[in-house]
């Protein structure tokens, strides 16, 4: 039996879900014929991705004192994740997604009260995180949280993913860690300053600049680009889209796994783009998340 654990860092709350034939003009009202409601969160997006491979799965985060507040707690109880939630008062997170025909969405979110950790707190985090065979973090959690996380994480050797999404949250303190990061292209080309991710010569200089010494790269459907000193291009299979949301956090989720089960660092985002790949073939986000077994089967 795989004893392996993972532990996962981030907001939760409540989304609703709408589509439209297209996304909207300026002052124009579009209406929707459909609705949907679940709950969810970048980084719940990854631990259920976790979960449904059958590795055992803490989720650190926090919700307001709000009506959405129990209904995402009772929400909890139906999926086979360790959760650590802190109450505080204040509103929980909420997001609105709206997808188009082509299955490309826009999401808005609220992001509500903050995952802050008192030195009590973190005394129990400490015991989680060096059981842990992995640590993934996301940036809907304040900076000092993070660092202080990353801290514990290398003192007891525990790989850190870092998932810098937003990216307009990112510091450059980032980079005094050894962390494997995994940028779509919109966030790599924000936090490294660069136009152009063809141009290998010069993102070599720029990570090497940082001290970046592996790096995964998600490009959408141009695939995903992989740099662990050198470049490896993996394309992604060609789908037609119902809705794409959550797909970059199933690719966060699998690649996750696939490297606690000591798969090397191509191989885990090879498997994470085909999770990912399979995620966009369903609508909405938490059904839409595939096991093993959904992905061999697609």
């Amino acid at each position: 039996m795989d004893n392996s654990t993972i532990t996962v860092f981030g907001i939760c709350g409540y989304s609703i879900f709408m589509e439209v034939e297209n996304f909207h003009k300026k002052e124009e009202t579009l209406i929707s014929n459909t609705i949907h409601e679940e709950i969810g969160s970048k980084g719940f997006n990854q631990a259920l991705t976790i979960s449904k491979q059958g590795l055992n799965v803490n989720f650190i985060s926090s919700v307001g004192d709000d009506v959405f507040s129990k209904i995402v707690k009772d929400e909890f109880k139906k999926y086979k994740i360790n959760y650590y939630i802190k109450e505080k008062p204040g509103k929980t997170a909420f997001a609105c997604i709206l997808t188009n025909s082509k299955g490309d969405n826009q999401v808005t979110v609220y992001p509500g009260v903050k995952l802050e950790l008192l030195d009590l707190d973190f005394k129990e985090i400490e015991d989680l995180v060096k059981k842990s065979s992995l640590v993934l973090l996301q940036l809907e959690i304040p900076n000092e949280i993070n660092f202080r996380i990353i801290e514990i994480a290398k003192k007891y050797k525990v790989k850190v993913i870092l998932n810098p999404a937003p990216s307009k949250n990112f510091s450059e303190e980032y980079f005094r860690y050894e962390l494997l990061m995994t940028p779509n292209e919109c966030e790599v080309k924000e936090i490294f300053k660069i136009d152009d991710l063809n141009d290998y010569e010069i993102l070599k200089k720029k990570f090497k600049t940082k001290g970046v010494q592996e790096i995964v790269i998600t490009l959408g459907s141009k695939g995903v680009l992989v740099y662990d000193g050198d470049f490896k291009k993996i394309k992604t299979d060609k789908v037609k889209a119902i809705d794409t949301t959550g797909a970059g956090d199933v690719f966060n989720g699998m690649l996750a796994y696939m490297l606690v089960k000591e798969e090397s660092l191509y191989n885990a985002a090879l498997m994470a783009s085909k999770a990912a790949t399979t995620s966009v073939l369903k609508k909405y986000v938490l059904e839409a998340i595939p096991s093993l077994e959904d992905i061999k089967n697609k």
